[in-house]
């Protein structure tokens, strides 16, 4: 066999296979880091409504909020590729904003940011196409 030929097969056979095998991966990755996203995004809609005297509950809603954002600044770094910044950007801001009204005890803020993010988490994860655009 000429050089050229083992090229072709290489060309037709392998690429196309790796190329599958990242988007795969890609697309199982995206939806566990979104169900992982979403249901800290629960615990904290599971904790907001108690006893306002009761200190524990409020720092487990801050423990969730920064779990939620450590997670987010891992997945964001990976999506930034793959997806529009503005929409990667928006949700960094809702995440921002919830962190923020966490902290000044505006729970009912918190309620509505959280459902925002869940929300754009959704959004996010309806992409039937990838925008190979930003990657290159």
């Amino acid at each position: 066999m000429s050089k050229s030929t083992i090229v072709f097969i290489i060309a037709v056979i392998f690429i196309p296979t790796a190329v599958f095998l990242l988007a795969y991966y890609f697309s199982r990755t995206l939806k566990q880091d979104i169900t992982e996203l979403t249901s800290k995004v629960e615990l904290i809609e599971a904790n907001l409504f108690f006893d306002e005297s009761d200190d524990e509950e409020k720092e487990s809603i801050a423990v969730f909020t920064d779990a939620l954002k450590n997670k987010w600044d891992k997945c964001s770094n990976r999506w930034c590729f793959f997806f529009d910044h503005e929409e990667i950007h928006h949700i960094q801001i809702l995440i921002t904003e919830l962190e923020t009204e966490a902290k000044n005890g505006n729970y009912y803020a918190v309620s509505v940011s959280s459902a925002r993010i869940k929300c754009s988490l959704e959004l996010l994860s309806k992409h039937d196409a990838l925008d190979l655009s930003n990657f290159f």
